[in-house]
């Protein structure tokens, strides 16, 4: 397996490969289910590119940093598929100083966003704070479906308010 240092590493060289407009823009291009134009990241399916923006996008804004996808990479750190969410990790872990969180990433939408992340959100969030981190989960998505939100307001209480996708 890929360290977290290496991994950090792909992040930050790949986030260097996109300016913030064009991050921005596709993930706009994620929100309406778009394809992208755009030559190296139209190889990915929608829920690979919106991992793999997520983590460019958190790079890219708060550089200092130490950013984590658990998606598979290829070796230029090209990521292969989504964080398969073996060992209940989370899809994306963030680390700055002794402060940590992890990312959970979905473009799964309605009650089908319930059914697949509600539950295995909230064990990745425990089994990150079991390895000493911070208990705290970050949720984005196109839209938060309501029963998803509700779920999260009282089974992970300190996760920061979900992030709907709604780029500015």
């Amino acid at each position: 397996p890929v360290g977290s240092d290496v991994k950090d590493k792909y992040v930050s060289d790949w986030s260097k490969e996109f300016d913030w407009e064009q991050i921005k823009s596709e993930l706009k291009k994620l929100v309406t289910k778009a394809t992208s134009q755009n030559n190296i990241l139209k190889y990915l399916t929608h829920p690979v590119r919106f991992e793999f923006l997520a983590s460019l996008a958190i790079k890219k804004r708060y550089p200092n940093i130490t950013v984590i996808p658990n998606y598979p990479i290829d070796d230029t750190g090209f990521p292969t598929s989504t964080a398969p969410g073996q060992g209940n990790t989370g899809d994306i872990e963030i680390y700055e100083n002794a402060n940590s969180s992890i990312i959970e990433v979905t473009m799964t939408r309605g009650r089908q966003q319930y059914i697949a992340e509600a539950w295995p959100i909230v064990r990745h969030t425990e089994e990150f704070h079991k390895k000493g981190n911070s208990d705290k989960c970050i949720f984005i998505a196109p839209e938060i479906y309501t029963d998803m939100q509700r779920h999260l307001d009282i089974s992970v209480p300190n996760a920061d308010p979900p992030i709907n996708a709604k780029i500015n």
